[in-house]
């Protein structure tokens, strides 16, 4: 970022011989490497994150439904939103829980409310769903590493290891329960 910040120097304060002027661009630059680019970088990895996860959960879904025979799947079901159709669909159909470990279901939740707000609205909290950006600024209140308070949402990188870490501990407790389930021998 000091590289970006150097460069914007150079090239947008050359010539500037105002004092105001010289002290706008140099907020605006300011602003552009602390808030916008981390935004720019980091918000395209909670979109990658949730893509992730759910094509896990799709695919395993998919094995389970063949495996055991059922004739509804994943997307005949309705909910919300993906997750919760995903964990209805493992609950009620597949007879298999979703996510065991304690703290990943509402880091998850969290995960794809934001990733939403990302991919749908790019982010800015104007055009957020009221409802949502409240869940959002729950999370914000009582956990932190993300924020509401500009027109953008933004994330530090705690932030993004913390749903990274998330996804990975649910498909992982979740793939090695699946598997334990392919061990088992029906009783004779």
């Amino acid at each position: 970022m000091a590289a970006e910040r150097q460069r914007l120097e150079a090239t947008e304060l050359e010539g500037i011989n105002d004092e105001y002027e010289h002290q706008a661009v140099n907020e605006w630059i300011n602003e552009f490497v602390e808030e916008t680019v981390p935004r720019l970088y980091r918000a395209p990895l909670l979109v990658e994150l949730w893509a992730v996860f759910e094509s896990g959960v799709i695919e395993i879904a998919k094995h389970l439904q063949k495996k055991q025979g059922h004739s509804l799947g994943l997307k005949d079901l309705r909910a919300n939103n993906d997750f919760e159709r995903a964990r209805k669909y493992y609950q009620h159909v597949l007879h298999v829980p979703l996510i065991t470990k304690d703290g990943v279901k509402e880091r998850l939740d969290t995960l794809v409310l934001v990733r939403n707000a990302v991919a749908h609205c790019n982010g800015r909290i104007e055009v957020i769903p009221e409802d949502r950006l409240k869940k959002i600024q729950n999370w914000e209140q009582q956990q932190g590493d993300l924020s509401t308070d500009r027109r953008y949402l933004s994330f530090t990188g705690a932030f993004i290891k913390d749903m990274a870490d998330a996804v990975k501990t649910a498909l992982e407790d979740f793939t090695e329960r699946v598997k334990q389930l392919g061990d088992q021998t029906p009783p004779t």
